[in-house]
């Protein structure tokens, strides 16, 4: 299997509109360094991951959920992933700490909602709405995030508990 790991090349301003953020493409083609065979931990049973296990192509992804540029990469998988049949999506949250006001929550409630089977339902919430909630005050987020994660049929009050589960945080910090 061939497996693909991907990440903005620089970190666009939240002002900026996602048709001015970058990205960049990567070769495929493996490039052998010796003694090293990937940069990359391979996936695992422990990562947010949408496809089969066995696909021929893993896609790996190192993303902020308040990253605009991040933003623009998700709508561009989807669309991809709706196209493809074998091919494996894993997701891996880099929250941006020092530099995005509300990343750290926003990891901490897709880590929250997949303690209740709903991670990429959360994907989708905070990448398709980000416009929403990229400007908020991080208390007022919390509030938004959980109000909404209801209307897709997630228990507010686990929820809430995991997103300030000490144990949570820890996760958050290990990604």
């Amino acid at each position: 299997p061939v497996t693909v790991a991907v990440q903005p090349t620089s970190l666009p301003d939240v002002a900026t509109p996602i048709s001015e953020s970058s990205c960049s493409a990567i070769v495929v083609a493996p490039t052998p360094t010796p003694g090293v065979d990937s940069y990359f931990p391979p996936a695992t049973a422990d990562d947010f991951s949408y496809g089969s296990a066995d696909a021929p192509v893993t896609i790996i992804e190192y993303c902020d959920f308040q990253s605009p540029g991040c933003g623009a990469m998700a709508l561009v998988f989807a669309e991809f992933l709706r196209s493809q049949e074998n091919v494996r999506f894993v997701f891996r949250p880099v929250p941006l700490l020092d530099v995005m006001d509300k990343s750290d929550k926003a990891t901490m409630a897709a880590i929250a909602a997949g303690e209740q089977g709903q991670f990429w339902n959360m994907y989708d919430l905070l990448y398709l709405r980000q416009q929403e909630w990229i400007n908020m005050e991080p208390r007022a987020f919390d509030d938004w995030v959980v109000r909404e994660a209801v209307i897709l049929g997630l228990d507010g009050e686990k929820l809430t508990a995991a997103m300030n589960a000490p144990q949570t945080e820890a996760s958050m910090r290990s990604m």
